[in-house]
């Protein structure tokens, strides 16, 4: 597998936020959203056997692993590494682009975290559907996450949270204001977003990436 970086840090985001993990980053993604922040991870890196891979996680002695990217189910062998960690106790947390279809299952330690792109990112006619309307696949462990950094972004996740409580999808769904990156500024700031969620009752979470806020917004390994 081709491997950006393993480093150990607290979960930055998402319903987990806090918890200390151990975070495998993978090279390559397909798509190129506008505001992406891990733009050094679509090339380079270093070739990794899946022993390698788990004997570097073991090191760290904690038990929680985060799979992201790039887009890590581009890796071949990406669900021969998940099923490693399962067997060895860990929990393992997925991040994905939303535009590969998920082999979707039971397994108690594994947790989908599926982003939703909006017009912001210019990739969302990209997205594979079913990932997010499998109402018999994802469980309320799983998280669909909209990122949002514009009026036009918000208005897309308000429309498709009313879909997805419709069909009475399970799993928790999430908005993510975007941090600026050097190529991109949002039009609307976090708090711009959090008040437009509480104004319209939205049912979601509010996920702030707190790995911005505790470090520099363009460090690497944190």
């Amino acid at each position: 597998m081709k491997i950006s970086e393993i480093f150990l840090s607290v979960q930055g985001e998402g319903i987990d936020q806090g918890e200390p993990t151990i975070f495998i980053r993978t090279i390559g993604c397909n798509l190129r959203c506008k505001y992406c922040d891990t733009a050094y991870s679509f090339k380079g890196g270093e070739e990794m056997s899946i022993e390698e891979i788990y004997q570097k996680v073991k090191d760290f002695d904690y038990h929680n692993v985060c799979l992201t990217g790039g887009e890590p189910l581009l890796q071949k062998d990406i669900y021969v590494l998940i099923d490693l960690l399962l067997s060895k106790k860990y929990k393992v947390w997925v991040e994905t682009n939303g535009s590969i279809p998920i082999e979707l299952s039971k397994k108690e330690n594994l947790f989908w975290v599926i982003d939703w792109k909006g017009p912001s990112s210019e990739m969302e006619d990209k997205m594979f559907r079913l990932n997010f309307t499998n109402v018999k696949g994802l469980r309320e462990q799983d998280q669909i996450k909209f990122l949002v950094s514009s009026t036009k972004d918000y208005n897309f996740a308000k429309e498709r949270i009313a879909l997805l409580q419709n069909l009475r999808v399970k799993a928790k769904l999430l908005i993510s204001p975007v941090f600026s990156t050097k190529n991109f500024t949002p039009e609307l700031e976090p708090r711009a977003v959090v008040a437009r969620v509480l104004k319209n009752k939205l049912p979601v979470r509010i996920s702030i990436q707190i790995h911005k806020i505790l470090w520099n917004k363009n460090k690497r390994g944190v």
